[in-house]
């Protein structure tokens, strides 16, 4: 290795140039390297004059134009590259910024890559320059692979598209580089579509427009985004289904489609998988809005709020400000001005433009949101212009925004004639509405655009035409401030038009909607007012009890039919999620918890809706599970203070649970309830919760009974197994001590008898899992039999299914699926399988609804699956999702250190069972068992054991009688040695075992490790008559 190449300082220069593909100023390369800058300075210095670095010009750096140098690679030798990077991870500390330029230089792989982009995930949160280069560096790698893997990335596609997503899912923290991240979402839907990849297409084509929105750049063509989604069903695998609802929740958002964006997100998966979890980050950002939008303030509060406290209970703080400017449009939409103001001032102190333009311009649009709200116009059009000038010329980026409540104040201010302030001009906003496929941005766009025509004199039915598109765009959305503001101001134009019924028929439509008619004359800033802020018609203190239509019993109504609106749920963690769901919308609060009594009584949580455990567990929430607790051992019935409720749910246990909802931005909405609703209420939740327990309690009955039923097939005649041991098979041990904490699926390989069931019970045991361990053996299964034994079936779901029986997928939940020798599987089964390993979702013969069931996929097998794949006897999509971790374990002849061990431990086992005493084997007993090579492995030698035990006469066995059933293995041995055909060797053995024990059948079958059946099928194949 050269002198450069070993030099720590001059590697990490020369790695960070590389890697960032772009020149880069010495303070830059100082906060990269963590060297001083005077050093830095130094050492390109040398680098300059060995002609590897040269001053460049610096373009679109963050340092911007600070006249500081900048410099450039100019040429390296690929050799001295990998021998830098190699430097790097020897020299560096694996917990900085040199080392993983290190991980990523040279000739890196995507593994690599993942490597690198874990370590920025985890530090990004702490807002360091060094990072974000690291990110570039990460940017710059994936585009040079792209490129050059595009029509050779095979099997690697798949992760090459998942490193690009979640790269592009950590674009919130720095918008710097989101353009840059974006200019990858071609590339790898290009990459993707060469290389049999297509599942990661329309996720690409989602994200990308949802970048675009944010960067400023141009809507992707619509054609294949509004697909997106639908394309995404096609494909069963479980992450796929997994990420279904948070991709579609974007995409329903970005086309305007609130109601559906809200659907999305209650059906999001669970954040376990630090992949995924930045996706959900944009989905719960959607979800807020679309709440926003469709006035639930209630349910969009809390998602903001969870989000951000979990935000900064992670230490994220950027991420927790960028929800707290989402936070201040909420307040200003729902007219709580006083507490919209207190946010927007803390937004402007807190994050300088400089280093978040994004949150920066959020601020200064919301304030002048505010000012013109409280009918300050001019003070507004003062705020906006000001900063937005001030923020050009120092050379802040312009953060684009697509909100109608920024537009129709742009609009205002055209109206009272205010010149236009630049990268605000209403003509360039309205166009870019226009271009968008979100229905409620046309439709803003269109209405404005309407009333310019109108103000410039255009024909009234001109304005009335583009009125009515205006509408049909914005009904879909379902957003009452937009479609009020052109009801009525279709209605004004109706009326100047004379045509009055038609007129009636739009103000009608407002009243609809608001609530209440509005005035005729309401100038455009009343009318929107009216459609934004927040009414809670329905929670009112309840009249006299014996009246039928109070708005108590409205809202208790409203519950029941949500309750019978939902389908049957076959899992009561589902039901009681539903519950949740309809507790929240119907009473409107912000967030809410469900808890279940402890035995000490102490409260357990269940579910929530926008409180997370994180949060539940953070020192903020203390107070709030100490006043749980007291209500729960106090039996108090319901309990309701300003900003908070409890319900006690009565469930015919001796602790009730407790059902928790509060609103932190929402004051004194459950002081609204009467306590006869309140009671009402809690009877009526708390018989929901005792249908989930019997739910619960029949799953568990029925799975009981599944489960004896399987062990009574399944156990193996000798009662529990013997643990395998043996220096043999340390490493194989060791190997799945690391693999059982995860959920991988775990494919184990090896002959006939070496134990591979035994060690998939030890993967089972090591997981920890609370489900049972179910073992599959579905080559011995009839083909017709497969779905109602996997699958489970219904009541009546064919002749004869007089009960409702659970299968062996949905038995095997929480816990682990074995499935013995996978290879004999099939073809008609295996793509049954497939479906299900898939997805592990599955339905239940003659069911209505999908099941989940999260089982742990652990195979089996003796044959080599690759050469069955290449023969066309086994699927190779199959073989790919069960041997994500293959597990070897060596056959007994190539462990033989190991038979004396195990032995003596058959012999105690079997001497127990027998009732038999045993002595030690003799040194030369030992040394003869090591010498043979043991075909049938582990099963053999212990059916060797039962054998010797079983057939002799003694209470006490000797070496005698060891030595006597030994003799057979040699007489095997012979028979092996001279005959050829395995079907006289087993009509040897039949022989010899009957003439030693006549017509025993069972003792027969006992000797040879056969059952009954086996052995009589083995009689008639080779026509032999047992002695009378």
């Amino acid at each position: 290795m050269s002198t450069l190449a070993s030099s720590v300082p001059h590697a990490s220069l020369l790695l960070a140039l590389q890697l960032s593909a772009r020149p880069l100023h010495e303070r830059e390369l100082a906060a990269i390297t963590g060297l001083p800058e005077i050093r830095v300075r130094s050492a390109l210095r040398e680098l300059s004059l060995q002609k590897h670095v040269a001053a460049a010009p610096a373009e679109g750096s963050p340092d911007g134009g600070s006249g500081a140098p900048a410099w450039a690679i100019t040429r390296i030798e690929p050799d001295l590259l990998e021998d830098m990077a190699e430097t790097l991870c020897s020299a560096c500390p694996d917990t900085g910024v040199p080392y993983h330029m290190g991980v990523l230089g040279g000739d890196a792989t995507l593994e690599d890559c993942e490597i690198v982009v874990r370590f920025i995930d985890d530090r990004l949160k702490n807002n360091e320059p060094a990072v974000f280069a690291c990110f570039e560096m990460v940017v710059q790698f994936l585009l040079r692979w792209g490129r050059a893997h595009m029509d050779d990335a095979g099997q690697k596609s798949w992760r090459y598209a998942e490193l690009v997503l979640v790269v592009q899912s950590m674009c919130i923290f720095s918008h710097h580089y989101l353009q840059l991240a974006t200019e990858l979402s071609p590339l790898a839907y290009e990459l993707s579509a060469r290389n049999g990849s297509e599942r990661f297409m329309p996720m690409i084509w989602i994200f990308r427009h949802y970048l675009q929105l944010f960067s400023g750049g141009e809507p992707p063509l619509t054609d294949r985004f509004f697909h997106g989604s639908e394309k995404m069903r096609h494909f069963k695998e479980q992450d796929m289904q997994d990420r279904i609802p948070v991709f579609e929740g974007i995409e329903n958002f970005l086309k305007g489609h609130f109601r559906e964006t809200l659907q999305c997100y209650a059906r999001r998966p669970a954040q376990d998988h630090w992949w995924y979890k930045r996706f959900f980050e944009p989905l719960s950002f959607c979800a807020s809005q679309a709440a926003m939008y469709l006035r639930e303030y209630p349910l969009a509060t809390g998602i903001i709020e969870s989000a951000r406290q979990t935000a900064e209970l992670a230490g994220e703080r950027l991420v927790a400000v960028l929800w707290i400017a989402h936070l201040c449009f909420l307040l200003l939409r729902k007219g709580a001005l006083d507490e919209a103001i207190v946010k927007i001032d803390y937004l402007l102190n807190c994050v300088p433009p400089e280093q978040n333009h994004k949150v920066a311009s959020s601020a200064v649009r919301a304030l002048a949101v505010y000012h013109h709200l409280s009918g300050r116009t001019d003070a507004a059009y003062r705020v906006l212009r000001n900063e937005t000038l001030r923020a050009a010329a120092r050379g802040v980026p312009h953060s684009p925004f697509l909100d109608p409540l920024v537009l129709d104040l742009l609009y205002v201010f055209e109206q009272r004639g205010y010149p236009p302030i630049p990268r605000y001009e209403v003509e360039a906003t309205i166009e870019t509405f226009l271009r968008q496929p979100n229905r409620q941005l046309r439709g803003t766009a269109l209405r404005v655009h309407a009333l310019r025509l109108r103000g410039r004199g255009a024909p009234a039915e001109e304005v009335v035409s583009l009125l009515h598109d205006s509408l049909r765009e914005l009904e879909p959305t379902g957003d009452p401030r937009e479609l009020v503001l052109t009801h009525h101001e279709l209605a004004n134009m109706l009326e100047a038009m004379g045509q009055h019924r038609e007129a009636h028929q739009q103000r009608k439509s407002v009243a609809e909607i608001i609530g209440h008619p509005l005035d005729e004359n309401a100038s455009y800033r009343t009318a929107a007012i009216a459609a934004t802020g927040e009414a809670f018609p329905a929670l009112v203190p309840a009249p006299e009890p014996e009246a039928e239509d109070t708005p108590g019993r409205i809202l208790l109504d409203r519950c029941h039919a949500a309750f019978n609106r939902e389908p049957t749920s076959y899992r009561s963690d589902e039901l009681f999620q539903h519950l949740l769901d309809i507790a929240q919308q119907e009473l409107q609060s912000e967030r809410a918890a469900l808890f279940r009594p402890t035995d000490d009584g102490r409260p357990e949580f269940v579910a929530s809706v926008n409180l997370t455990r994180m949060e539940l567990e953070s020192d903020g929430m203390r107070s709030c599970m100490e006043w749980l607790e007291s209500i729960l051992r106090n039996a108090a019935s319901t309990h309701s203070e300003h900003q908070r409720l409890c319900l006690a749910l009565d469930v015919g246990e001796p602790y009730p649970w407790l059902l928790y909802m509060d609103s932190a931005f929402t004051s004194g909405m459950f002081q609204r309830l009467s306590p006869a609703l309140l009671r009402d209420l809690a009877r009526l939740f708390a018989a929901e919760v005792r249908s989930g327990l019997r739910l619960e309690l029949v799953r568990t009955e029925e799975a009981s009974q599944q489960q004896d039923r399987l062990l009574a097939i399944t156990r193996q005649k000798d009662g529990d197994m013997i643990p395998v041991v043996g220096e043999g098979l340390r490493a194989s041990l060791e190997q799945a001590l690391r693999v059982g904490i995860t959920d991988a699926p775990v494919l184990i390989l090896g002959e006939t008898g070496v134990g591979k069931e035994i060690m998939a019970r030890n993967i089972h045991q090591i997981s920890l899992r609370s489900g049972p361990f179910v073992v599959v053996h579905p080559a011995s299964m009839p083909e017709s039999l497969f779905e109602s034994e996997f699958f489970g079936y219904e009541r009546g779901a064919f002749t004869g299914a007089i009960r409702q029986k659970i299968g062996l997928f949905e038995l095997a939940d929480q816990g682990t699926l074995f499935i013995d020798e996978v290879g004999e599987i099939p073809p008609l089964i295996q793509t049954k399988l497939l479906r299900v390993l898939q997805d592990q979702r599955f339905m239940r013969l003659g069911g209505t609804r999908e099941i989940l069931s999260r089982f742990r996929l652990v195979a089996a097998t003796n044959r080599d699956l690759w050469k069955e794949v290449r023969e066309g006897r086994f699927r190779e999509d199959l073989l790919y999702r069960i041997s994500v971790v293959p597990l070897t374990i060596p056959p007994l002849r190539e462990r033989k250190q190991d038979i004396p061990g195990l032995v003596q431990a058959f012999i105690e086992h079997f001497a127990r069972r027998h009732d038999k005493h045993p002595l030690p084997l003799s040194p030369e007993q030992q040394r003869r068992l090591c010498e043979y090579d043991w075909p049938g492995n582990i099963r053999e030698l212990k059916n060797l054991v039962d054998r010797t035990i079983l057939v002799s006469d003694k209470n006490v066995l000797t070496d005698r009688d060891f030595k006597a059933q030994y003799s057979e293995i040699s007489s095997a041995t012979a028979a092996f040695d001279s005959v050829h055909s395995l079907e006289e060797i087993e009509k040897n053995m039949i022989r010899k075992a009957a003439e030693q024990f006549g017509n025993n059948h069972t003792k027969i079958a006992t000797a040879l490790g056969l059952s009954r059946q086996a052995l009589y099928r083995r009689l008639e194949k080779y026509g032999i008559r047992l002695p009378e």
